[in-house]
């Protein structure tokens, strides 16, 4: 029989290694972070990689994170999967040569729950304030300006009456045009199992302060409904599904999910193809996204790709150890 989550651990058996990973995150967001001079000439948006900032397998599955796993990029979404994440996570995205994208992720055990530490950077050209990448809108212009955006997640989770329950705080950053603004965010989230499927709900980006005008970013309130599993035996192989909903204040709704199929020909490697589907309100991105994954004992390896009409497309790659 597979084991019926390849990426799981037992309490028993989480790598200490993840501890490490949490203070060099810690160090490296000092730097990230570092205060910039706040002006009113800043994006019309908000950062761009807190849609993008997740790991290869969410791209993989329409942007939708694996509910039912232990990969620490899902907690960059839902605070309340810090309690039973693991491992470290470092990723790559690219687009081209308009934009490169990294991202860190550790979790661990930590005073009777979970801790997370989440990184995400992210860099890209474009013709104005507007220009956002992975097809959202209009993309990257070869001569267009410089924008450079980072974040700082930190989580912490717990099981409470059998709800996993978890909070994050954010700090998100972006630089455009000479100008540098920097947001404290809170994330709050709940996590159960529902049949062969878990579920989590969380409520994004609490606590903006309208008096500070345009020395904030614009960042909506979301509320983000995922499900997923992974690990139903058909046959030779092992099936898992995701899916994510998630409503804006503004009113937008953003939504995607896929299927992913594994074959493990020999115990302890693993080998996963993933489709995904997920809605484009602007742009010229494919809303078809493809992945697929080497599990390895400890080691992850993760691709995923996302097609955009007339250019290369968005490529993301993750490499871990649980």
């Amino acid at each position: 029989m597979a084991p019926s989550t390849p990426l799981g651990l037992g309490p028993a058996s989480r790598w200490s290694a993840p501890r490490s990973g949490i203070v060099l995150a810690g160090a490296v967001s000092v730097c990230l972070l570092a205060p910039g001079t706040a002006t009113a000439q800043t994006p019309e948006r908000e950062p761009a990689l807190l849609e993008l900032g997740m790991g290869a397998r969410a791209l993989g599955l329409g942007m939708a994170p694996q509910i039912g796993s232990d990969d620490p990029d899902a907690v960059f979404v839902h605070p309340a999967l810090a309690l039973e994440a693991s491992g470290f996570h470092l990723g790559l995205s690219r687009f081209g040569n308009a934009s490169t994208g990294y991202t860190l992720s550790a979790a661990t055990d930590w005073f009777g729950g979970g801790v997370a530490v989440s990184l995400q950077t992210l860099e890209y050209s474009g013709p104005g304030p507007g220009a956002r990448p992975g097809g959202m809108d209009p993309f990257f212009a070869e001569d267009g300006t410089g924008v450079a955006e980072s974040a700082a997640t930190l989580t912490y989770a717990r099981e409470l009456f059998g709800v996993d329950l978890g909070i994050s705080g954010r700090m998100s950053t972006q630089r455009f045009d000479g100008a540098s603004v920097t947001t404290g965010m809170v994330d709050v989230g709940a996590s159960l199992p529902v049949g062969p499927l878990r579920a989590a709900l969380s409520v994004r980006n609490l606590g903006r302060d309208p008096e500070l005008g345009d020395e904030a970013l614009e960042l909506p309130m979301e509320v983000v409904l995922g499900v997923g599993g992974y690990g139903r035996q058909v046959g030779p192989l092992d099936m898992g599904l995701a899916a994510q909903v998630v409503r804006r204040d503004d009113g937008e709704f953003l939504y995607g999910g896929g299927l992913e199929v594994g074959y493990w020909p020999i115990r302890g490697r693993t080998f996963v193809g993933r489709v995904g589907f997920r809605n484009v309100p602007e742009g010229d991105a494919s809303p078809v996204t493809f992945g697929g994954s080497f599990w390895g004992d400890n080691l992850v390896l993760e691709y995923a790709f996302q097609p955009v009409d007339g250019e290369d497309g968005l490529h993301r790659l993750t490499v871990g150890w649980r």
